[in-house]
């Protein structure tokens, strides 16, 4: 017998055109998460700081949403992580926009003190410490708890090419930052320009699961954010796909994405760059009237044959019958066809 999971709501976001946190924002907000409950959310964080505003765009002639931070005050310093981070664990919050919010500034802090080769803590944001790139993370983050999202996965994300202008000087495209998130991620130019942003790419690889085409979904709808820019030839938006998982084809499985006709892992940045994550499975069988002295042999055979464990547990069947409930995890490629 093999331990499954409910199909769940998924969204997977389409990155082929580069990402930034206002895009990601204005895409999900397209798709149906309320406006209302964003800014809530962000209020709750930076109260009577700013204002989201979303309204329709075209972009190289596709009609986009385009959500906008409005400041409402002029102080725009820097901040620190350990600042940031006592906002969002005092802030009331929902817990799942709460983690996720820390997941996303934890991981641009981890990627800033590798740039700056500094300790994390030590950490001061710029352009992403700034009040809209806070509200971008948030409410990016509330979004996804407004539409029931409890499974990311995301396309290869274009990053773009060239040079761009930053605290530090000019600096080339991907930006140091982003290089450091996208360990282990697959990525492509897609471009001129810098077309992904620390905000953007540290929403995707801490909040998504997995890399890869559009898995198999029922889809329930679609949302197309706006950047701020209007590329001739190139549509400068994020999509987003929702809907429920297909049974089997993805969903919470430990950092998998569907590709090509296979699973492969993809990294998360709440664990270390070089840990490799694979979607294993349990498999159990109750056996009953075998030879007890034959057991550490099956336990030695099904290790030697792959399996990352094997047990036994006693149990009680009808009749009183003593058999043997036997587990084994493996690779999912090990399990019985459908």
């Amino acid at each position: 017998m093999e331990r499954g999971v409910e199909p769940e709501l998924a969204a997977w976001l389409d990155l082929s055109a580069g990402v930034a946190g206002d895009m990601l924002l204005a895409a999900l907000v397209d798709a149906g998460a309320e406006l209302e409950h964003v800014q809530s959310a962000v209020d709750a964080v930076i109260p009577d700081t700013v204002r989201l505003v979303a309204h329709e765009v075209r972009r190289a002639g596709m009609r986009a949403l385009k959500v906008d931070v409005e400041l409402l005050v002029t102080d725009q310093h820097h901040r620190s992580w350990s600042t940031i981070r006592e906002r969002l664990e005092s802030a009331d919050l929902d817990e799942p926009t709460r983690r996720r919010a820390l997941s996303v500034f934890g991981a641009l802090a981890e990627a800033e003190a590798r740039v700056h080769g500094v300790g994390v803590d030590d950490v001061h944001f710029h352009e992403v410490g700034a009040w809209d790139s806070i509200a971008d993370v948030v409410g990016v983050c509330a979004a996804l708890t407004s539409l029931h999202v409890s499974t990311v996965t995301a396309s290869t994300i274009a990053v773009g090419s060239g040079s761009v202008s930053a605290a530090h000087g000019r600096i080339p495209v991907p930006v140091p930052a982003v290089l450091e998130l996208v360990r282990g991620r697959e990525v492509t130019s897609g471009g001129d320009g810098e077309l992904a942003t620390p905000t953007g790419v540290a929403l995707v690889t801490a909040l998504a699961s997995g890399q890869g085409d559009l898995p198999s979904l029922a889809v329930s709808g679609s949302g197309v954010g706006a950047g701020t820019k209007d590329v001739p030839g190139r549509p400068n938006v994020v999509r987003v796909v929702l809907g429920r998982v297909v049974a089997g084809e993805t969903g919470d499985t430990g950092g998998t994405a569907r590709t090509g006709g296979e699973l492969r892992p993809a990294p998360s940045s709440s664990v270390p760059a070089d840990l490799e994550l694979t979607e294993m499975v349990v498999l159990e069988s109750n056996v009953d009237d075998l030879d007890p002295r034959l057991w550490p042999t099956v336990i030695d055979t099904l290790m030697d044959a792959g399996a990352a464990d094997a047990w036994l547990t006693p149990i009680l069947m009808k009749r009183g019958r003593p058999p043997h409930n036997l587990s084994v995890i493996t690779h999912r490629r090990h399990r019985a066809p459908r």
